[in-house]
């Protein structure tokens, strides 16, 4: 697998209040520690093992309305279920977690966690680990960038 890498280690990214926790192929958490050591958590999901593999055998092929790939192409996609029971909606928490190719990055990093509905959440990877294979390229966030020649103030000239 690509991202085996991801399973010696998780990933987390600490936001205002929560802290955000993705071990790859285990389990999604977020938690937040009081001043006391009092530790607040939710688990997000765990990984759905029969899920992930139908969802790797029959992959969705959703165009857009313009016939054009929707912006989920390019992504791995794993599932995380039966997290902790939503005080909102009386059902478990569940994740969505998509590692997108990305050659700006030199380590993977989690790039965003957007909860979608109440308890339902996204979590987007950003990873050079897919890189190296064709389905993931970096087409969306590799530059092309132009030399810059920069000179000091000096040297500018205005006219």
């Amino acid at each position: 697998s690509l991202l085996a890498p991801l399973h010696q280690n998780c990933l987390r990214k600490i936001g205002s209040w929560w802290t955000y926790e993705v071990c790859a192929g285990k389990r999604v958490r977020q938690y937040h520690r009081e001043n006391g050591g009092t530790l607040i958590e939710h688990m997000l999901g765990i990984y759905d093992k029969a899920t992930n593999v139908r969802n790797r055998r029959n992959p969705s092929t959703s165009k857009s309305n313009n016939g054009t790939e929707s912006e989920n192409d390019g992504f791995l996609t794993e599932i995380y279920t039966k997290g902790s029971v939503c005080d909102i909606t009386q059902k478990p928490r569940e994740a969505t977690v998509l590692y997108r190719c990305s050659e700006l990055e030199k380590f993977t990093v989690i790039e965003s966690v957007v909860e979608s509905a109440p308890c339902t959440y996204t979590i987007n990877i950003l990873t050079p680990l897919l890189c190296s294979h064709p389905d993931f390229k970096d087409t969306h966030l590799s530059m092309n960038l132009a030399k810059m020649h920069c000179l000091p103030k000096s040297e500018f000239v205005e006219d």
